[in-house]
């Protein structure tokens, strides 16, 4: 069988490279011994026939650092709520309360550093060994995606840039690496009629223009990409740490790390009038409409031993290890539009553009409470309110993306935006992660003083 290895991902690569050493053990027959090569030479990655295991390396750094941000950053968001979170999926008491702090996000930082560089050095590579054919290279193009969305995923999670042992930078210096990225890619697509990439670079350009504060160009690029196209990560069932974070975290074989009880989605299992609970939706928002974006088991028990049945509400939008997690779809251009065209004076078309959204959106077939097809329409009187269901509709379509902090953070130092409903942007609760203690202590061009943004990263 003869496979192309620029198709392939990391996880297979290494598949197919086992599945070639044991044939060639059987075709022998006789010596079981194996020399451990060890790293493979730098030398050797700068070669044609090595750039498809170079962009391989670029998804899967990505992958790890989006699995990492997008789990840590929803307790920290309240996307989910930590119960029961000990050993390797534990969230810390800080990240429960919406407390990030440098030397709790040492992980996140390098992981997320470690996608950059490796996306951004990989493609450099790729620049020297294909020389003028680079312009008209699909896994150039590829190659530079992962650049975009590793810079966005930076961007939108931390509060500085710091590139390579530099000094601390604006964060926007993420966002503009990530949007001239995007750009490239663009143009290698169209030169070889990649629809699949173009698409993926206007989504994710327009994701990263709506932070560069370019709306106009925003929704230009948006316009273009069709309502039910996705470009997403994908995750892998071989090993543990190729596995969907958010997934096994609270599969119960064994971990139960998370609940989405007491969050903006979820049952009201306190009694209590909270944060989470404001009256934009009243609580309980799932069990109540069945909307397909946000599901989670309604009424499920587990057995926890001496402590006996525990309701639990697991997150079920992921429902396997190799669920795959959303990069840039369709809905999300649809609300960029909208928030453009709230952002115009404009706010009645964006709340007809938001109702129609949400009349597509299938009802989850085993929510009780609901029947037919489509989710209650919104009401808006005043920009204000159009505001509050942008960015409520937002939440709902990117649940648990990696997506949360950076849309809170936008929002609240964004004059432009009115205060439309406090609790729904979280206030007390941290909206990015400060630079790390471990790059502050290796790195003698950053300092603890460049973490003071006048207030500690929150509302």
């Amino acid at each position: 069988m003869n496979i192309p290895l620029q198709t392939l991902s990391a996880r297979q690569i290494g598949g197919a490279a086992v599945a070639l050493l044991l044939g060639a053990v059987v075709l022998t027959g006789c010596d079981f011994t194996a020399d451990n090569p060890g790293p493979t030479p730098d030398d050797e990655l700068s070669q044609e026939i090595s750039l498809p295991s170079v962009v391989a390396g670029m998804e899967r750094a990505t992958g790890e650092a989006l699995n990492y941000i997008a789990y840590e950053g929803g307790a920290v968001s309240l996307e989910i709520n930590a119960a029961g979170s000990i050993g390797n999926f534990g969230i810390s008491t800080s990240e429960r309360r919406g407390d990030v702090n440098p030397s709790g996000g040492d992980l996140t930082w390098e992981l997320g550093h470690r996608a950059r560089f490796t996306a951004e050095d990989g493609v450099e590579r790729m620049r020297d060994v294909l020389g003028d054919d680079f312009s008209s290279s699909e896994l150039a193009a590829e190659g530079l995606l992962w650049v975009g969305y590793a810079n966005r995923l930076l961007g939108e999670n931390f509060c500085k840039a710091v590139i390579d042992g530099g000094s601390a930078q604006p964060i926007d210096e993420h966002f503009t690496r990530a949007e001239g990225a995007f750009t490239e890619a663009l143009q290698i697509a169209r030169n070889v009629g990649n629809t699949e990439y173009e698409h993926a670079a206007l989504a994710g350009r327009a994701s990263v223009r709506v932070h560069l504060g370019n709306f106009d160009g925003a929704v230009a690029d948006a316009e273009q990409v069709p309502r039910d196209f996705e470009y997403r990560m994908p995750y892998f069932s071989d090993a543990e740490e190729q596995y969907n974070r958010i997934y096994w975290a609270n599969a119960f074989t064994p971990y139960g790390a998370h609940t989405v009880a007491d969050t903006y989605f979820g049952p009201d299992v306190t009694g209590e009038e909270d944060l989470s609970f404001s009256a934009v939706d009243g609580g309980n928002y799932y069990d109540r409409t069945g909307d397909s974006r946000v599901p989670y088991e309604l009424d499920p028990f587990r057995d926890f031993g001496d402590t006996g049945e525990i309701r639990w509400f697991p997150q079920q939008k992921y429902t396997a290890r190799a669920s795959p997690i959303t990069l840039s779809s369709g809905a999300e251009m649809e609300l960029i539009i909208a928030e453009g065209e709230i952002r115009d004076g404009n706010w009645q078309a964006a709340m007809t553009r938001i109702n129609d959204m949400r009349a597509a959106v299938a009802r989850d077939e085993t929510n009780q409470v609901s029947s037919g097809t489509g989710v209650e329409s919104r009401s808006a009187g005043s920009e204000t309110e159009a505001w509050k269901w942008l960015k409520r509709e937002r939440m709902i379509a990117l649940w648990l993306e990696g997506r949360r902090m950076g849309d809170r953070r936008r929002w609240i130092t964004d004059d432009a935006v009115p205060n439309a409903h406090p609790q729904q942007d979280l206030p007390g609760r941290d909206y990015c992660w400060p630079i790390s203690q471990t790059e502050i202590e290796s790195n003698e061009n950053v300092s603890s003083s460049d973490n003071d943004l006048g207030a500690p990263y929150e509302y």
